[in-house]
């Protein structure tokens, strides 16, 4: 009889040890993640749903990766996707603007004054998830880089 309560205890000690850090392990799993690939658990884990919603991709020629961070000290929470698309830079760069028309982003006047690249859209956004969303489409090559930013809320 000692020994199987002694081996349950034993067993307890080990789990109520173990799943704390294994629980610590997985948060900070979801908290800085690169290279994620649309569908995959981490992806609906991590990526708010109105991220999720408006990060389509137009004339793919190279899978879609998402990357963000949480919080971090006085740094903002942020997601990131890149991709390959084969449209021209002005046409890939018109659609994801019109993309993200629910989440009310109008053109930052303040950033765009500053920003020198004709391929690169500054927004601010009036939704509760996104405080402000970059566009940004490379101009060289066949398959051009194409990446929405996100610098998300609180």
């Amino acid at each position: 009889m000692k020994t199987n309560t002694a081996a349950w205890a034993t067993g307890l000690l080990v789990a109520c040890l173990t799943l704390p850090m294994a629980a610590v392990l997985g948060a900070w799993s979801l908290f800085d993640v690169s290279d994620a690939r649309p569908g995959g658990l981490a992806y609906y884990l991590g990526v708010p749903a109105g991220i999720r919603d408006v990060t389509g991709t137009f004339g793919e020629c190279r899978p879609a990766r998402f990357r963000w961070k949480g919080r971090d000290g006085l740094s903002a929470p942020f997601v990131v996707m890149h991709y390959g698309s084969q449209l021209p830079p002005d046409e890939a760069l018109e659609r994801h603007a019109a993309a993200l028309t629910p989440l009310a982003c109008q053109k930052d006047g303040e950033s765009a004054a500053t920003d020198s690249s004709p391929h690169t859209r500054p927004l601010r956004c009036a939704h509760p998830d996104v405080l402000a969303a970059d566009i940004h489409v490379e101009t060289a090559g066949p398959c051009r880089e194409v990446s929405l930013a996100f610098t998300l809320n609180d």
